[in-house]
């Protein structure tokens, strides 16, 4: 008969006290199992989130803490000849907001309208929308003025310590500014709200005023603000250069001068407007340009039809101007100041059917000589040097003397200006442009070949 082992108690004290060993190893057993299986999860879990999503979380943290930031240089200047500032840069501050960070966009909203005079449905919107996107910046108004500052410190958006409302930001600018207002505004132009050049010198010489501008890497702060650039970004930060000034060739104080008497003379006759060009007619320098109307570039409300240079992209019909230009011709092509021509003595002189008069009635000249033509200013006078001269002789006089081309002065938007294609030239044709009439010329084309009759017969390149 086999042996019992079974374990006997002769106490039933004690046989409680066995099953309550046993009941305590089970759930230590069961415990221990748990932290082993519940270890073993977050080690298989980190490894995942380090090795096996790795890069995908990686990606995801660069997106919400790191951003490229722009770093852009400063503009350089535009001076006179001798150094006077006529465009430069202001620091200035600009709002803009973070949607993602805005607990009450309707209040904020109310608040931004009042400061910005822009209308709330619109600024609401415009939160909403960003932050429905998740957008961490969102321009609210750029280059704020002294009066919007004050009126953000007024509504509790700005402390008396510089600090902004949540959710907004103030962000340093350069702003480009006119220390002069209208001195030379055409010739100078404009820049838009990012300082690139919209007009005249500043869209001209652009690329080199407005620099190199760096893209690098930064740390962002809860609020989307760029905090912190790592070496690398440091270094190429360093990178960046500012843009280069450019030295014009006016002369500030005569500029001053010019457009006062301009201002002054358009006003006198009731005038539409009015351009003056003073040029070095040996060097080609133009030491003034003026137009009229003018306009303050500092004010960007200003409509472009004030904005741009007529003096070199405007057109028109040069009228008795051009006489000199067909005496000039005459003299190259055999013609003496006293060669003389009949002048009708008053009479319409006809060409293909059309009549040529003299500007006022009481004119009345016989025979006129090359020189009296300038001097009394002879319509009659000066077509029949023209047809005289012929097609071709004086076609290329004008050519020579650079209409119909640019003058190459390399200012933005300048134009040829139109002279008649030789097979158009019809009798009537040369006679009407001999005085002045069926050409199109610019103010500079005019100042260019005017200048031809002071420096010897060079035709010089305009400078600015």
């Amino acid at each position: 008969m086999a042996a019992d082992h079974s374990v006997v108690y002769s106490d039933p004290a004690e046989r409680l006290a066995g099953t309550d060993l046993v009941g305590f190893k089970f759930r230590v057993t069961v415990l221990m199992m748990f932290c082993i299986a519940f270890a073993s999860a977050v080690v298989l879990r980190a490894a995942q989130v380090q090795v096996v999503n790795h890069p995908k979380l990686e990606q995801m943290a660069r997106r919400q803490f790191q951003s490229k930031v722009l770093v852009r240089p400063r503009r350089g200047a535009i001076l006179d000849r001798s150094g006077e500032p006529l465009a430069i840069n202001t620091e200035t501050r600009s709002l803009a907001a973070n949607p993602s960070k805005i607990e009450n966009p309707r209040a904020l909203a109310k608040l931004l309208s009042h400061v910005t005079q822009q209308p709330y449905p619109k600024l609401y919107q415009r939160l909403i929308a960003g932050g429905k996107d998740d957008r961490e910046f969102l321009w609210i108004k750029r280059h704020l003025t002294e009066g919007e500052l004050h009126l953000m410190k007024k509504w509790r958006l700005l402390d008396a310590d510089g600090e902004v409302r949540s959710g907004l930001m103030l962000v340093k600018e350069s702003k480009r500014m006119y220390p002069h207002g209208e001195l030379a505004a055409h010739v100078l132009g404009d820049v838009n709200v990012d300082s690139d050049g919209l007009e005249g010198v500043e869209l001209w010489q652009n690329e080199k005023m407005r620099g190199k501008v760096v893209s690098v890497s930064a740390i962002k702060d809860a609020m989307g603000r760029p905090t912190f650039i790592d070496a690398i970004s440091a270094r190429s930060v360093q990178d960046h250069r500012d843009g280069d000034p450019v030295l014009l060739t006016l002369d500030a104080s005569l500029q001053y001068a010019v457009e006062q008497s301009l201002k002054a003379t358009v006003n006198r006759f009731s005038a539409r407007g009015g351009s003056v060009i003073v040029m070095n007619a040996v060097n080609g320098e133009v030491l003034a340009m003026a137009n009229q109307p003018a306009f303050n570039p500092n004010d960007r409300s200003v409509p472009a039809d004030r904005r741009r240079n007529r003096a070199l992209t405007d057109g028109y019909e040069p009228g008795s101007t051009m006489k000199p230009v067909l005496a000039a011709s005459a003299l190259t092509h055999g013609w003496h100041l006293t060669d003389r021509v009949w002048g009708e003595n008053g009479a319409p002189f006809m060409v293909q059917g059309k009549k040529i008069n003299e500007a006022e009635a009481h004119e009345k000249y016989e025979w006129i000589s090359l020189a009296k033509i300038i001097q009394v200013s002879s319509n009659v006078g000066a077509a029949k040097v023209a047809l005289k001269l012929g097609a071709d002789n004086y076609l290329a006089m004008l050519k020579a003397m650079g209409f119909g081309a640019k003058s190459g002065s390399g200012f933005p938007g300048e134009i040829s200006g139109q002279v008649p294609p030789r097979k158009a030239w019809q009798p009537l044709t040369l006679a009407n442009i001999g005085f002045g009439q069926g050409i199109l010329v610019t103010p500079m084309q005019v100042t260019r070949a005017y200048a031809t009759f002071l420096n010897g017969g060079w035709l010089v390149q305009p400078k600015l």
